[in-house]
């Protein structure tokens, strides 16, 4: 579990990053669409960042999955665990 939690950690900073957000607390099971200036774009460099940050490759299915915070996490948590 803890590095599921780790992972998560890695997200919402690469989330605040990404979207230029300081102060702000991202709830792991929020809509990633219902996000300040959350668009294709942000999907797209949120994709690669985390498969550079963690060497994995999503596949279409899981791009599809990328819909929120815990979404992300249980999914390289498994890409991890191999």
């Amino acid at each position: 579990m803890e590095i599921v939690t780790n992972i998560k950690i890695a997200i919402n900073a690469l989330l605040k990053d990404i979207l230029e957000l300081e102060n702000i607390t991202l709830d792991d099971t929020e809509s990633l669409h219902n996000l300040e200036g959350w668009d294709s774009v942000t999907h797209i460099t949120l994709v690669a960042s985390l498969e550079d940050l963690y060497s994995v490759t999503f596949s279409l299915q899981e791009l599809e999955e990328i819909t929120t915070i815990s979404n992300i996490a249980s999914i390289i948590d498994r890409k991890l665990k191999g």
